[in-house]
């Protein structure tokens, strides 16, 4: 609810940035009109969701069968992850021609790992990914000159960002059956820098109002490919189990609800 909040405030603050530039265009008074060839769109945008693949699963699998003991209350408890992925920044689209746009965003991508002990324990939030990203890609319009839309952006780009394998456990798994912190998972080679080629889509519907304001939701996918220096040179302490395997490379899918808010600059 914090980023949501960030991200409605940004956007606050952008729309009224706009604003002081409308006077500057004599037909942003007139009725919307949506999508049309020669517009321009800009704004800002924030996406949240569940993450899934294969790296997404090698975390929860690597961590099943493990407890972690709380040394002030001296209270075992089993040790169980969630995750949650989101991105913000801003984007820019132009119409070339009828119903076909060239859509750009960029901004941060976050991939969070978290403790689920419940809420009368205290609970760890780490990055498991952390980056930028740049996306690009044809996005294709079904309306011309209505005042909502909808349309579908396959994309493809670049991120920069650091991957930290096994975040949560590093400080949580116990290094032996009686759960003291002498301890504790302390893998070599866990941190990569990334830098990949990223791919997607999005699928949103868009409403545009009279002053050139256009608000769209939706859903979007993003997969970013993780390859690492090499496999992780330690196992879990307390189940033996091997971080992927013994492999050094896959994936995280994020599938994520898609909001944004902007304005067309010609309408």
């Amino acid at each position: 609810m914090k980023l949501l909040f960030q991200f409605l405030t940004a956007c606050a603050v952008l729309l009224n940035t706009f604003q002081l530039f409308a006077a500057d265009f004599e037909e942003l008074d007139k009725p919307p009109e949506g999508i049309y060839r020669g517009q321009i769109l800009v704004g800002g945008f924030f996406s949240f969701g569940i993450p899934s693949g294969s790296i997404i699963d090698a975390e929860k699998s690597f961590v099943k069968g493990s407890t972690h003991t709380f040394s002030d209350s001296e209270t075992t408890k089993a040790l169980w992850i969630t995750h949650l992925s989101y991105s913000y920044g801003v984007f820019g689209e132009y119409v070339a021609y009828d119903h076909i746009g060239v859509y750009a965003q960029f901004g941060g991508i976050n991939v969070v790992q978290r403790t689920d002990y419940g809420k009368d324990y205290s609970n760890s939030r780490k990055n498991l990914y952390a980056g930028v990203m740049f996306l690009l890609g044809p996005n294709l319009h079904l309306t011309d000159r209505r005042p909502w839309d909808v349309s579908l952006c396959p994309m493809i780009g670049y991120t920069y960002g650091k991957f930290h394998a096994t975040p949560i456990a590093e400080s949580a798994i116990n290094s032996n059956e009686s759960g003291t912190l002498e301890k504790t998972y302390s893998p070599s080679g866990s941190k990569t820098l990334i830098r990949s080629i990223i791919y997607g889509a999005n699928l949103k519907v868009s409403v545009f109002f009279s002053g050139g304001l256009a608000i769209s939701l939706g859903g979007e996918w993003i997969r970013i490919p993780i390859k690492m220096d090499g496999p992780i040179k330690e196992t879990n302490p307390q189940t033996g189990k091997q971080y992927l395997k013994g492999k050094s490379s896959g994936n995280i899918d994020n599938m994520r609800l898609f909001v944004s808010a902007g304005y067309a600059l010609k309408n």
